[in-house]
Parts: C-alpha cells; structure tokens; sequence
C-alpha cells in the first residue's frame, strides 16, 4: 500500500515550499504512528512517499 499527496499538497511551484522543515515533522509523525501500530513504513522524501506494509 502506498500514499502519495494530491497534486495541490506538492510542493513544486508552491509559495510555502520552503517549509520542508514541516513536513519533514509530519513525515516523522508518521512514521512513528504507523511503526508503534505494527506497520513497516519507510519514507522516501525525495519522492514525497511513504511506503507501508501491513504488520508481519
């Protein structure tokens, strides 16, 4: 399973992309939120994605 951001949250072209510091936090969140729930989640934020695999 994969998610990957709608074409408005991409940061390319946007006003606030110098805000990577912010979703580089919620990247984290997340990853913590998915890993304490049993899932393997990886992060790839040169793509902006977030792999996730159900638990083992």
């Amino acid at each position: 399973m994969s998610w990957v951001a709608a074409q408005e949250l991409d940061p390319a072209g946007r006003a606030d992309a110098e805000f990577e510091g912010i979703r580089a936090a919620l990247r984290q969140a997340l990853l913590e939120i998915l890993t304490q729930a049993g899932f393997q989640a990886q992060a790839d934020p040169s793509k902006g994605e977030v792999r996730v695999r159900p638990p083992s």
